[in-house]
């Protein structure tokens, strides 16, 4: 039978620290604010939380616009009995937002035996595509909007076999890249792939000379769209360093080519602005909303 403690802890701490586990998890939250900035906030403090059912999870808002019309992609995951996640699936919802901090009841948009999350979202040849994570099915799929944001009908894989996390699109100068975390190269959160291709929904995605061309658990794998500050494209990733989705690291790309490429550091998001809160993992912008997202510790029964 295996020591109850290491050598050098205490018993007291161990009973403590299993006590707290059993009494407690981990919840994410959505959090949003208005504004036209274009750049990385100093602070989650003005940032609006969007109340969430008791027994489920939200994260990783990607806003959207159709015309005038404002909308956020989202993952739900609910709970179990005591606040537990084992053996339930990440599914795809969509809530509108008609101003004043008014949204419409959360809609699901996508649902599959296995587990989904991360709802990136493009446009291509005036239609919208959806890649969510697939990780659980070894594979990046494509989806093409029926009726968007509502209804969305598999297209086909972009890549399989694969273990590929929060695969995320940029076109640039002509060329789509795909930026994705793949974890069949090592250890979870710490690899950076990069792919690319003239034409994302048809065409063949190549792998760059380079890959993984980040390996770095502080930043490598994706944390929402990219986007151009005027001079640079940045790169939003997440610092898994110390455990999943401690905060989001801006990082500045300097050079991208099928055969380089190089990045640097540009500034960092983290929990510590918003009471109670113990992790931020996603930062996106588009049609005059910012979201994020902020994981807080939460007692077991308020999740029943």
């Amino acid at each position: 039978m295996p020591p109850l403690a290491a050598p050098g802890v205490s018993l007291v701490s161990t009973t403590a620290g299993l006590l707290q586990h059993y009494w407690s998890t981990q919840q994410w939250r959505l959090l949003y604010r208005e504004t036209d900035a274009n750049l990385l906030p100093a602070s989650l403090a003005p940032f609006q939380v969007i109340a969430s059912p008791s027994n489920a999870m939200w994260a990783d808002p990607f806003p959207v616009s159709l015309g005038a019309r404002r909308f956020v992609l989202f993952e739900e995951c609910t709970y179990r009995f005591w606040g537990r996640t084992t053996g339930s699936r990440g599914i795809l919802r969509v809530m509108e937002y008609f101003g004043d901090g008014k949204w419409s009841p959360p809609r699901t948009i996508l649902e599959r035996p296995y587990h989904l999350s991360y709802p990136f979202v493009f446009e291509s040849g005036g239609r919208h595509y959806l890649i969510p994570e697939t990780l659980a099915n070894s594979s990046i799929e494509l989806y093409e909007a029926v009726e968007f944001p509502w209804r969305w009908r598999f297209v086909r894989s972009l890549l399989t076999d694969v273990s590929a996390v929060d695969s995320t699109l940029v076109e640039i100068d002509g060329t789509w890249w795909m930026f994705t975390c793949m974890e069949s190269f090592g250890a979870p959160n710490r690899d950076l792939c990069l792919f690319h291709t003239d034409d994302p929904v048809n065409g063949r995605w190549m792998p760059h000379q380079k890959n993984p061309v980040v390996v770095d658990a502080g930043c490598a794998r994706m944390a929402g769209n990219l986007w151009f500050d005027g001079t640079h494209w940045i790169r939003p990733g997440q610092d898994c360093s110390a455990g999943y989705g401690g905060a989001v690291k801006l990082r500045r790309i300097l050079d991208l080519t099928p055969h380089s490429y190089c990045e640097q550091a540009l500034g960092r998001l983290g929990p510590e602005t918003i009471e109670g809160a113990s992790g931020v993992h996603t930062l996106n912008m588009a049609a005059g909303l910012q979201f994020s997202d902020a994981r807080r510790s939460v007692e077991r029964w308020r999740l029943c």
